[in-house]
């Protein structure tokens, strides 16, 4: 009786039975942080950066989600007076506006301003809405829109919702591939 070695085919059969429910796993769970996100026109940047990659090592697999947007991060905890654990910055700060690092932009400033405050008029005037009249007449007299007032970020967790709402239909998955590719 000879003794047959069959352990180097059943290790590629199981690293690729990982590897396809991995590249499975980091789509679905993709998928619903896309459907988990803000749908704004100001934060869709946000949504359409997250990804997943795998990474192998000689005996191990791992496969990694996320997004290397800063504001990802603000969408997933928080800022400000609304930070997830509390520990943000209380009582408002003051956002430039621009399209600089630490600035916000024309197009997401339309949130912070109210059509009854007066930083309204200077963000009509800024963004081209309108270029005659009092408003910009008071405008010009302050100065244009150059920063605006907030109290923090509401935390939206697109990231922790997705793996909670996906993480025993993941599992399941996983047993079906493994048990299909195994056989």
């Amino acid at each position: 009786m000879a003794l047959r070695d069959n352990s180097p085919a059943v290790k590629a059969a199981l690293k690729k039975s990982v590897s396809n429910f991995l590249t499975e796993a980091g789509g679905e769970i993709v998928s619903q942080i896309v459907d988990n996100s803000r749908n704004r026109a100001d934060t869709r940047q946000t949504t359409n950066s997250y990804r997943y990659q795998i990474e192998e090592e000689s005996t191990e697999q791992t496969v990694y989600i996320g997004s290397d947007l800063m504001n990802a991060v603000y969408e997933e905890f928080g800022t400000g007076e609304f930070a997830l654990k509390g520990n943000g910055k209380k009582g408002g700060w003051w956002i430039p506006v621009g399209n600089g690092e630490g600035q916000i932009s024309l197009k997401s400033v339309k949130r912070y301003v109210s059509k009854y405050n007066r930083q309204w008029a200077a963000y009509r005037y800024a963004s081209g809405e309108i270029t005659t009249g009092k408003e910009i007449r008071q405008t010009k007299k302050r100065g244009a829109l150059v920063a605006v007032f907030t109290h923090g970020k509401k935390p939206n967790q697109p990231m922790q919702r997705a793996y909670d709402e996906k993480k025993d239909q993941i599992q399941q998955k996983m047993q079906d591939i493994l048990k299909t590719e195994m056989e």
